[in-house]
């Protein structure tokens, strides 16, 4: 019987401090395995990089930079 050691899922969290600011996202991408993971490391990664190049956005503006990147 196969059994996996571990389960690859497209969950995780985002958390973020910048100064006075700390920034919280629950990533979560439809589907299960890889392809699901691969998309929410795309989203953590994506974000991460719009807050190092602008850490005084407000969550509407990063989260319409993410969609349009």
């Amino acid at each position: 019987m196969y059994k996996p050691l571990d389960t690859v899922s497209g969950d995780l969290p985002f958390i973020k401090r910048y100064g006075d600011r700390v920034f919280l996202a629950a990533i979560d991408c439809t589907g299960h395995g890889v392809p699901a993971a691969m998309m929410t490391f795309i989203a953590y990664y994506g974000l991460n990089e719009l807050l190092t190049k602008d850490p005084t956005s407000t969550s509407a503006e990063l989260l319409d930079r993410l969609h349009h990147k």
